[in-house]
C-alpha cells in the first residue's frame, strides 16, 4: 500500500459547548489526536467510520485515499513512532451540525520534534476539514482534510522519522528536572499576573525569543533582554488578564524543554484572543537562553489586524544595530536605534544618550536610546572609553573630561549621518551622564538642547557633604594621588569595587540595590570596578558651574526622593536660557529601569524636544 505521511493535530477547545452532540463531535475529533500522539492506537481506530477519505494533498501531493481504519494506522505507525516526540494543537472549532451529519473546520500547529544536525524541529500550521457521521451513540470520522498554509523548519524530519521506524531506534528522553520545570512555570506565572519586572528575572541577558511563524506586521525575533522587555512591557496597559494552559515535556537534549500551551486573553474593547502554541525552552544556568515559539499567526492576525503594533507594541521591538566611532584614537561601540518605520530618505531629530558613571551602555543607556525610539526619535547609546565594548585605557577610570570629548565626538559621528536632522541633534543624560551632557553642550553648538533625567549635579559644597568633608576628601584625593603614581611607575591600575556593602573604599559604599542585583545592573556586561586615580577627576569635576555656559534649552526632570535634588536646584537657578523642570516621584534607581518612570521622563523629554 502506497505510504502516507500525515501531520496530526491534538485538540485543545477554545469555543464554548454547545450541547451534547457537539461535545460528542469534538470529542471523536480529539480523541483521534490526542491518543495518536500518545500512539494509542486502538482508541484512534475506534474514532473513524468503515472508510474515511483522507486528503493530505495540500502537503504531500497526489490524490485523496478512502482507506480502513486499520490501514490509515497502518501507515501512521510508519512515520509518527520515529519522532522522538510530536506536540500538537488546534483551536477555534467551526461545526455545522444536520442531523447525524456533522462538518467541522479547526485551525491546527503540529510541532515535530527529532534531533538532527540539519535541523531538530518541523512545524506546520493550517486548518483541518472533518465530516462525521452518527453511527449508534457515537460520532465516527469520515473525512479529514488538511489545508496546509504555513510550515517551517528541517521538512526532511518526515523522512527520516520513517528511516528511524525501519530501523526500529527508540529516542530516550531525559528526565524533568524540578528547578527547570519551575522556571517555564515562573516564565508562565508572571506572563499571567502581568508582572513584566517579574518576568524579565527568568532570561539570561543575552536571551533571545524567536517566532519563526510570526506574520509581517510582527517581529520574527528579540534579540537581548531589552528588546524582550520592549515587546512584553505594555501588556499589563492593555489586558486585565492572561491565562497559558500548558504542558511540559522533557526531551532527550539537556536543557531543552517543550512546552504546548494555549492563550486565553481577553481584550479590553471585546472579545477574546485565543491562539495555539508550541514553545521551545533552552535553559541554562537557571536562565533562559532561547525561547522559540510557534503559533497560528491566522489567528492573531483576525484577532488584531492592523492593531498588531497598537497591541502588541511590535514598533517596541526592533533592534538596535551595533555601530562604532573614533574618539580620541579609541574605537568606541554603540546601539544606533532608529524609530519604527524608519525611511531611509528622511531625517528625523536624533539624541546622544549618556548613562550614569561607572555605567555600560546595556544598565540604562539603551533602555531610554529604545524608548525614544519608540517615540519616533534616532538614538545612540554607546561604551565611553575604557567601559564595555569601547576601546580605551586605564579600563574603568571615571574620567568627567573624557566623557565629555567623548559625547562631543558621538555628535560627530550623528552628524555625518544622512539621517540625522542637524537642526535637532539632542543630548539627554542619567544621573551623573546629566553632567557629562552639559559639559558637552557648554563647548558644542551642535547640541540644539537637553535633557537632564535624574541629574547628579555636585559642586565643592555638595562634594565635602557627601565624600566626609575636608578630611574625607583629602583622604580620597590622596588615594587618588597615590595610585596615578603606581600608574606612571609601571601601568598598574588600582581599583575597588564600584558598589559594595562590605568594603568602605568602595566608590559607592551602601545598599545601592539597583547595582547589586543581577536582574538590574548588576550585568554581565559590567565590570563593576572603579579605577582609584579616578578620584581626583570626579571630586574636581563642577558641573552645577557650568550652568552660566549653557545656552541651548534645558529640561530637568528629577524627585525629592532621588540622588542630591539640591544639586539640580542649584544649578536650575543658574540657567539663564530656556528651561524647564519636572518634579515628580521615585527614587534614583526607578529613573534607570522602573518602565513607567523610564517612560515619563523620556515623554517629557520628547515633548521638551519638539518644543
Amino acid at each position: 500500500m502506497k505510504s502516507i505521511i500525515i501531520v496530526l493535530f491534538s485538540i485543545i477547545l477554545f469555543e464554548p459547548l454547545k450541547g451534547n452532540e457537539m461535545t460528542s463531535i469534538e470529542h471523536s475529533i480529539r480523541t483521534v489526536f490526542e491518543q495518536a500522539d500518545a500512539r494509542n492506537w486502538q482508541a484512534v481506530e475506534e474514532t473513524f467510520a468503515s472508510k474515511v477519505l483522507l486528503d493530505y494533498t495540500s502537503m504531500a501531493g497526489g490524490e485523496p485515499l478512502s482507506l480502513s481504519p486499520s490501514e490509515i494506522i497502518t501507515s501512521w505507525k510508519t512515520v509518527l513512532p520515529g519522532f522522538e516526540s510530536t506536540h500538537h494543537q488546534v483551536g477555534i472549532f467551526d461545526i455545522e451540525l444536520k442531523g447525524d451529519v456533522a462538518k467541522a473546520n479547526v485551525h491546527g500547529l503540529a510541532s515535530h520534534y527529532l534531533p538532527n544536525p540539519a535541523g531538530d524541529v518541523w512545524t506546520t500550521v493550517g486548518t483541518y476539514d472533518f465530516e462525521l457521521a452518527k453511527i449508534g451513540d457515537s460520532w465516527k470520522i469520515t473525512l479529514m482534510r488538511f489545508n496546509l498554509r504555513k510550515q517551517d523548519g528541517n521538512t526532511q524530519l518526515a523522512t527520516l522519522a520513517q528511516q528511524a521506524v525501519q530501523q526500529n531506534k527508540v529516542q530516550s528522553k531525559l528526565a524533568l528536572p524540578a528547578e527547570d520545570e519551575a522556571l517555564i512555570h515562573e516564565f508562565f506565572q508572571a506572563l499571567e499576573a502581568l508582572d513584566i519586572k517579574r518576568f524579565m528575572r527568568v532570561w539570561a541577558e543575552n536571551g533571545q525569543q524567536i517566532m519563526p511563524l510570526s506574520p509581517e506586521s510582527f517581529p520574527q525575533e528579540l534579540i537581548g533582554k531589552n528588546a524582550i522587555y520592549n515587546q512584553y512591557r505594555s501588556l499589563p496597559d492593555a489586558y486585565s488578564s492572561m491565562s497559558f494552559p500548558r504542558q511540559i515535556k522533557s526531551t532527550s537534549t539537556p536543557g531543552l524543554y517543550i512546552v504546548c500551551y494555549q492563550g486565553i486573553i481577553p481584550m479590553n474593547d471585546g472579545g477574546t484572543y485565543n491562539n495555539i502554541y508550541v514553545g521551545y525552552f533552552s535553559i541554562e544556568n537557571g536562565k533562559i537562553q532561547k525561547f522559540v515559539e510557534y503559533f497560528d499567526p491566522y489567528i492573531l492576525e483576525a484577532a488584531f489586524g492592523k492593531r498588531l503594533q497598537e497591541n502588541f507594541n511590535v514598533k517596541s521591538a526592533i533592534a538596535a544595530s551595533k555601530v562604532s566611532f573614533v574618539s580620541e584614537g579609541a574605537i568606541l561601540t554603540g546601539n544606533l536605534y532608529r524609530p519604527a518605520n524608519f525611511d531611509e530618505n528622511k531625517s528625523y531629530p536624533t539624541v546622544v544618550v549618556a548613562g550614569t558613571w561607572t555605567s555600560v551602555k546595556e544598565q540604562m543607556a539603551n533602555r531610554y536610546a529604545a524608548e525614544l525610539a519608540r517615540n519616533g526619535l534616532i538614538a545612540l547609546s554607546f561604551d565611553f572609553r575604557g567601559y564595555g565594548e569601547s576601546e580605551g585605557e586605564p579600563r574603568n577610570f571615571e574620567n568627567p573630561e573624557w566623557k565629555i570629548q567623548d559625547i562631543r565626538n558621538a555628535v560627530t559621528y550623528l552628524y555625518s549621518l544622512p539621517e540625522t536632522d542637524k537642526e535637532e541633534l539632542f543630548g539627554l543624560g542619567i544621573c551623573a551622564g546629566a553632567g557629562y551632557i552639559v559639559g558637552a553642550a557648554a563647548r558644542d553648538e551642535r547640541i540644539a538642547a537637553i535633557s537632564l533625567v535624574a541629574p547628579w549635579l555636585h559642586n565643592e559644597t555638595l562634594t565635602h557633604m557627601i565624600y566626609g568633608g575636608e578630611e574625607g576628601i583629602a583622604k580620597l584625593l590622596q588615594q587618588s594621588a597615590k595610585a596615578k603614581e603606581s600608574y606612571a611607575a609601571d601601568g598598574t591600575v588600582e581599583y575597588v569595587p564600584a558598589v559594595s556593602t562590605t568594603n568602605p573604599k568602595a566608590a559607592m559604599y551602601g545598599a545601592f540595590d539597583f547595582y547589586l542585583d543581577p536582574q538590574r545592573g548588576a550585568i554581565p556586561e559590567w565590570d563593576g570596578q572603579f579605577a582609584v586615580m579616578a578620584w581626583e577627576k570626579w571630586l574636581n569635576f563642577d558641573p552645577v558651574a557650568l550652568a552660566s555656559q549653557v545656552n541651548v534649552p534645558a529640561l530637568i526632570v528629577h524627585s525629592e526622593d532621588a540622588a542630591i535634588p539640591d544639586g539640580a536646584k542649584m544649578f536650575y537657578q543658574q540657567l539663564s536660557g530656556d528651561k524647564d523642570s519636572h518634579w515628580t516621584s521615585g527614587s534614583q534607581f526607578d529613573f534607570y529601569d522602573d518602565q513607567a518612570k523610564v517612560s515619563e521622563a523620556v515623554n517629557k523629554t520628547v515633548e521638551w524636544f519638539g518644543q
